[in-house]
């Protein structure tokens, strides 16, 4: 199996279907394999994990003191804050020294959280056992602390004057917390101080692996139902008056917890989405500035059109609308476009509003409603946002990508990629990926297995069993006529 290259070590037990995984996190991850082997409930637990929702969870649990483990320097800054009104805290020592334990930490609570972010208590989750090593990424996650910069305030008091503040400079590794109000404690609970401080230094930790995580799930496509504008808060408020169902809060619907973070982002992005401060931001992050070219490339290559708000500026009621053609004469309302179009919108709009350098992206099936060329296609994007800093986990049943990823990486080893960049489908040598940034696994059999040879083939004969068994029957059905 290939080797090289930094990974995140996840082992996983007892999920669903899967009864054993072992799995190294890359820049860029495939997953296949038959349905029902656990392939989108893997691709969940590591959203929920390094995602918002596992540092909140954690937040939470440590707080309340149901972790396994307390850290000495976020206790000590808190008392000395308390005591004395200013502490600190060295963000990169602290990551070298402790940044393990969270994520072991992480790992053990994970499961009591599962059931509640797959928005269901029916799956049998009693037994799951999660391990997580970061032992290969130490050094990216200090170099990674250390860029980050960060101000959180907490309360206000008279003249307007934060009553504790939490600074974290770019370039710096050390955390200044401080009072402006010598009575801030007798302001705030001590419990809402603890709260305030080390969930903003194990933000710093969290972050410093995935700036942030956006899942695109087989439900994207009912995603941009959301895309026109809804009526009124006061024109629903009033129906609700007149509404006798009165559904019990325990009978209303839940939905896993990517689902609902997507569809809240989509509004947001229709409300408040503002390109001009987007290309202010791209101006300093030049990453930005290619995911804004991607976004285009995406609409121009395989969209075949172009998504675009209904106003330029920020306005709760404005609606997204595809315009089909290159000349942009035909608008349409999102609920009549093509599922493909449904189904790429909102990578184009997380591209074009939302995404930074350090985030990781998953995509349930990537494939759906795709032709083949398409499919080929967005393995290239996909390639692509990973070069320019973007980390990208898939699941896939599709041997379009899987192949086409295989013709990527022999194109990184290639000496003159220009030379052979219009063989490919985007023509692009951004595309070709090198090896050491891929990790290919196969869910079959309650297990997974790393398929990535150490030649860049991917041993796909889940695929290909399958295309030889149909294209035998053909000729099978001969041979059986001539026998009877």
């Amino acid at each position: 199996m290939t080797k090289g290259g930094s990974a995140i070590r996840i082992r996983v037990q007892k999920l669903g279907a899967l009864e054993e995984a072992d799995i190294r996190l890359k820049p860029l991850t495939v997953f296949v394999g038959p349905n029902n082997t656990g392939k989108t409930y893997s691709a969940y637990l590591i959203a929920s994990l390094f995602g918002r929702y596992g540092w909140s969870q954690y937040i939470s649990a440590y707080i309340d003191g149901r972790t396994s483990r307390k850290y000495e320097p976020v206790d000590t800054a808190i008392n000395q804050l308390i005591e004395e009104g200013s502490a600190s805290i060295d963000i990169s020592t602290f990551i070298k020294d402790h940044s393990a334990d969270y994520y072991d930490d992480l790992a053990e609570l994970c499961p009591g959280w599962m059931k509640d972010y797959f928005g269901t208590t029916r799956v049998a989750l009693d037994d799951l056992a999660v391990e997580v090593n970061i032992e290969e990424y130490v050094e990216r996650l200090v170099e990674s602390s250390l860029n980050a910069a960060f101000r959180g305030r907490l309360g206000a008091g008279k003249e307007r004057k934060s009553l504790v503040s939490f600074v974290k400079e770019g370039g710096e590794s050390r955390v200044f917390i401080y009072t402006e109000d010598e009575d801030a404690q007798d302001k705030i609970p001590i419990k809402e101080i603890r709260r305030f401080v080390s969930s903003n230094i194990f933000m710093l930790v969290h972050r410093a692996l995935f700036r942030d995580i956006w899942v695109f799930g087989a439900e994207r496509t009912g995603i941009p139902l959301l895309y026109c504008s809804v009526r009124s808060r006061r024109a629903m408020d009033e129906e609700t008056r007149f509404d006798d169902s009165h559904e019990p809060e325990s009978e209303k619907p839940r939905f896993p917890y990517p689902v609902g973070d997507l569809a809240s982002t989509i509004l947001d992005i229709r409300r408040w989405g503002d390109l001009n401060r987007r290309h202010q931001d791209a101006e300093r992050v030049p990453g930005i500035k290619k995911y804004l070219e991607y976004a285009d490339l995406l609409e121009r290559e395989i969209l075949e059109g172009h998504l675009v708000l209904s106003t330029d500026d920020p306005d709760p009621f404005r609606e997204i609308l595809f315009e089909w053609g290159t000349d942009r004469k035909i608008p349409m309302d999102m609920s009549v476009t093509a599922s493909m179009v449904k189904g790429l919108s909102p990578l184009v709009l997380y591209l074009r509003y939302t995404v930074s350098p350090g985030e990781l992206i998953i995509i349930d099936e990537p494939e759906m409603n795709l032709h083949p060329k398409a499919q080929a296609q967005l393995m290239e994007l996909l390639a692509m946002l990973v070069n320019c800093g973007l980390n990208v986990l898939i699941t896939t049943h599709s041997p379009y990508f899987v192949d086409h990823l295989v013709n990527l990486m022999e194109a990184s080893r290639r000496k003159d990629p220009e030379a052979i960049k219009d063989l490919f489908f985007l023509r692009d040598p951004d595309a070709f990926i090198s090896q050491e940034k891929v990790s290919v696994y196969l869910f079959e059999g309650g297990r997974t297995r790393d398929i990535l040879e150490e030649d860049g083939f991917i041993e796909w004969e889940t695929f290909s069993s399958v295309s030889e068994r149909v294209s035998r029957i053909y000729f099978d059905m001969d041979e059986v006529e001539d026998v009877v």
